[in-house]
């Protein structure tokens, strides 16, 4: 009789707690934190499974407890009992923590990290933009879900197939390509300081022109009137080199008539210039006695008259050459003889 009482009042207890939807979390805990307290009110979005009596923590340590839970405009409102010897600064944040996935859940009060400018005191409120909740076991698991079953794994898994089958047999070109590579961001690397000053350069050029842009504006506004009538006399303008090239023809055949013609009359001046050669050889030694005649001539007329002796000798006669020294060369030939005091 007495095991049937047991089990009955087991089984009892069983459908109470199935009934009621109790589990350990939700379980009130048993809290030997003593007062005095002051009281914090924090409204939450969430709270999970926060149960009451529930650890108030900053940091590592505990600094109080949850008083009471209620719910107000589909929000959770928590009151925070904490320690009165505990100091929160104004901006400090409450945050629904876990010990692990599976653990007791707390609140954590999170201070701002600026210099504070008060502290909260006895009635305060967080509102629900200074409150938030740690992931939740479920949401966690739904993450992963989504990452092994057709998410980042699954598209990795792609990324690596594809590399896998372009680097199949192509493993020399792409250690050439990838020293290559390595080639040229080195080079690239050793010429920072000229490329800055190129980035540089451009960069004043940029600012230059963007100073002078009203300038360059107006003188592409004055340069469309000018191609406007470029346009317009575009036919005069061909039939103008038209006559150019034309003329370029006529004057490239007067110059080949008149170089001819030049040629000619050189050629017919070369007997000329012959005779000039010959009559300069024969007036040569005349005209150089004729200057020594007059470089000695003051010597011998110091004053205004000059005497001389002349004595010369002609040779007259059928011959055309004639030995001047005396006798003829080729026939008969007259000898005359005179003499000048």
């Amino acid at each position: 009789m007495r095991r049937a009482l047991i089990l009955a009042g087991a089984l009892g207890a069983a459908v109470l707690v199935g009934g009621c939807n109790v589990s350990l979390q939700s379980l009130p805990k048993y809290s030997s934190m003593k007062g005095p307290f002051y009281t914090v009110r924090a409204t939450f979005s969430d709270v999970l499974n926060l149960p009451a009596e529930a650890q108030v923590r900053e940091g590592v340590a505990t600094i109080g407890q949850v008083a009471a839970i209620t719910a107000h405009d589909f929000s959770a409102v928590v009151t925070l009992q904490i320690q009165e010897g505990v100091h929160l600064p104004l901006g400090t944040r409450a945050m629904v923590q876990f010990d692990d996935p599976l653990g007791n859940e707390y609140i954590e009060m999170v201070p701002p990290t600026r210099p504070p400018k008060g502290y909260l005191a006895n009635g305060a409120t967080l509102t629900e933009a200074q409150t938030g909740a740690a992931p939740s076991v479920t949401d966690t698991m739904a993450a992963l879900s989504t990452v092994l079953n057709g998410g980042g794994i699954n598209q990795l898994h792609t990324i690596i197939s594809q590399l896998d089958l372009t680097l199949n047999g192509n493993q020399p070109q792409i250690r050439d390509l990838i020293a290559k590579v390595e080639a040229t961001f080195g080079s690239l690397a050793a010429h920072s300081a000229d490329i800055d000053a190129a980035i540089r350069a451009v960069a004043a050029m940029a600012t230059q022109l963007e100073a002078g842009q009203p300038q360059i504006v107006a003188g592409i506004d004055a340069l469309a009137p000018a191609a406007g009538v470029l346009a317009a006399e575009n036919t005069q303008l061909r039939q103008l080199l038209s006559s150019v090239n034309r003329l370029a023809g006529v004057a490239d055949g007067i110059v080949n008539t008149s170089s001819r013609n030049t040629v000619n009359d050189i050629e017919a001046l070369l007997p000329v210039v012959d005779q000039l050669v010959g009559v300069d050889r024969q007036l040569g030694p005349a005209l150089a006695a004729l200057s020594r005649f007059e470089a000695l001539t003051p010597k011998v007329a110091p004053g205004s008259s000059l005497q001389i002796s002349l004595s010369a000798t002609a040779a007259f006669g059928t011959s055309a050459t004639a030995d001047l020294r005396g006798l003829p060369t080729n026939g008969p030939a007259v000898l005359l003889e005179a003499a000048l005091p």
